[in-house]
């Protein structure tokens, strides 16, 4: 039996077994957890800039085809994993500082219009829904020159944030200057849509 004969009888074998070689395949890895981990690892380690190199030309082309499907795998698995994709996020960021800002700096760059519309939906959202009719818009607009005050005098930037967001997944607040907080738009950013005070 010559090799291309030998893989037909392999192939036609599996087509014929599929369902037990499955399940003989899942409880070899059930009882093997460990060992396989080190062997990818070892393989891994092995061929890193081979597999570095492989990823780079193939990873953009099969990100393009496959988008939808990616980002949602990455959504279930952040969403069962909350905590733990939070301390990793920010465990990456700390380590990668400068890369992150470029990316973000090349994502707003290549994104303004989409920036704008949304920065001027919740705008018109915070100013004709949530502002009531009883707020203090002075002690409000004291709070907005605070912020731009202390990031002149400090050379960091401040937002203004909402300690009960606007757009709040259990609650909203509303646009009221006991609702407000000045942060520094490195812990704003890191807040995002959560809902409480930081100091």
């Amino acid at each position: 039996m010559d090799r291309k004969d030998s893989l037909m009888y392999d192939k036609q074998r599996y087509e014929n077994n599929k369902e037990k070689i499955c399940q003989q395949q899942k409880a070899y890895r059930d009882r093997n957890k460990a060992k396989i981990a080190e062997k990818r690892k070892q393989y891994k380690a092995e061929r890193k800039e081979i597999i570095k190199e492989y990823n780079a030309k193939s990873w953009p082309e099969y990100y393009a085809k496959n988008k939808e499907k990616i980002l949602e795998k990455v959504r279930i698995k952040r969403s069962l994993n909350k905590e733990e994709e939070r301390i990793k996020g920010r465990e990456y960021y700390h380590a990668n500082k400068e890369k992150c800002a470029s990316r973000s700096k090349r994502w707003r760059q290549a994104n303004i219009g989409h920036i704008y519309a949304k920065n001027r939906i919740r705008k018109n959202k915070m100013h004709q829904l949530q502002t009531p009719s009883w707020a203090n818009k002075s002690a409000i607009e004291v709070i907005y020159a605070q912020a731009r005050r202390r990031s002149n005098i400090e050379g960091i930037q401040y937002h203004v944030d909402h300690v009960i967001p606007l757009n709040g997944k259990i609650v909203s607040g509303l646009h009221v200057e006991y609702n407000l907080q000045l942060l520094s738009s490195r812990d704003n950013v890191a807040k995002k849509n959560l809902f409480g005070v930081i100091k």
